[in-house]
């Protein structure tokens, strides 16, 4: 595992370098608009490189057995290849979704990745039979790859929060024996370190839709598999960050009467930039800390607690996130209305 966490990296940081050298000259170019934090054209799409770098690598190493899991592997590319065309011309939101939830499918009917229940609370076992569990399933797995593809908004913070997922599901399946749970992250977490190292403050390169789809659709479809050895709720608090920032935001844009799929900037990554006044290392560090603290929590504690009270606490986050991050939006208004005046 060792050899094939060193060969993943130097052989991604290879084909990184090279693609960004030419992603100008391939296409590749992200121009400034008014929801940019950055204010030259970035080379992006560095996730088409990662993942070819990946796929090759995989052919390689023995990290698990992908045989019993075709349609994953089908999945996976078509997710991969609708952000490979958003990063080229960008695309609809509603069709991206689409495109989602038939691979979701896919992989939920072929693969059995289905989430059969939502654990127990007050003594009873909340099994889901099967004309629930898998609209529910295909619901998970799309709404948590979106997520994880609007939490993409600073430098280096979602190949940061990718690692630290990543590296608890690995925890996960090399504590379990799953291969497929701990070999996929093997070859991942290398290779976003790789990527890191250009896409760290100030960014040399960009993910694009071709990573942030791509790695979201996988952690959603690792964490089902981890459902085969804890409950739902810890992996609720694994992959907590992009799950809360988008239920708030929805709520939030609902509230307004907006569209949830109108772009904005009131994520909590962009919320945290204006508090530390656009210092976005410390607004990345800060974020990647409080993801982890969720994962210590989820993995240590809640096995240890009863499931009724650890949803009430992540209900209870929702809601504080929900009133902290509002009010910090309304105060950043009347600050500029007063600053302009």
């Amino acid at each position: 595992m060792d050899f094939v966490f060193i060969i993943t990296f130097v052989f991604c940081f290879s084909v990184l370098w090279l693609f960004i050298k030419y992603a100008g000259k391939l296409g590749f170019t992200d121009i400034p608009n008014f929801r940019s934090l950055h204010k030259q054209a970035t080379p992006s799409g560095s996730g088409i490189a990662v993942f070819i770098a990946v796929s090759i690598v995989s052919l390689f190493a023995d990290v698990g057995n992908y045989e019993n899991y075709s349609m994953l592997l089908i999945s996976v590319f078509m997710v991969f290849m609708l952000g490979v065309f958003d990063d080229i011309k960008s695309i609809s939101a509603k069709y991206k979704i689409i495109i989602i939830l038939i691979a979701a499918a896919l992989t939920t009917y072929f693969d059995n990745m289905i989430i059969w229940n939502t654990g127990a609370f007050f003594g009873h076992n909340l099994s889901l039979p099967w004309y629930i569990a898998f609209p529910f399933t295909i619901f998970a797995i799309t709404g948590f790859t979106n997520s994880f593809n609007l939490i993409d908004g600073l430098d280096g913070l979602a190949a940061t929060l990718s690692i630290i997922i990543l590296s608890a599901l690995w925890y996960l399946g090399y504590k379990n024996n799953d291969f497929l749970l701990a070999g996929i992250p093997i070859l991942i977490i290398p290779a976003m370190l790789a990527f890191l190292y250009f896409n760290w403050n100030p960014a040399k390169a960009f993910m694009g839709d071709s990573g942030s789809l791509t790695l979201g659709f996988l952690i959603a479809i690792l964490s089902i598999k981890a459902l085969n050895y804890v409950s739902p709720l810890v992996i609720l608090y694994v992959v907590a960050l992009p799950v809360i920032d988008t239920i708030v935001i929805m709520i939030r844009r609902k509230k307004s009467r907006q569209s949830i799929f109108a772009p904005d900037k009131n994520h909590m990554h962009h919320v945290f930039l204006r508090m530390f006044n656009d210092n976005m290392t410390t607004a990345v560090i800060t974020l990647a800390l409080i993801q982890v603290a969720y994962i210590s929590f989820g993995l240590i504690f809640v096995s240890q607690l009863p499931q009724e009270i650890t949803l009430f606490f992540f209900i209870v986050n929702i809601v504080f996130w929900y009133f902290f991050l509002t009010r910090k939006s309304v105060n950043e208004v009347k600050l500029k209305a007063r600053t302009s005046t």
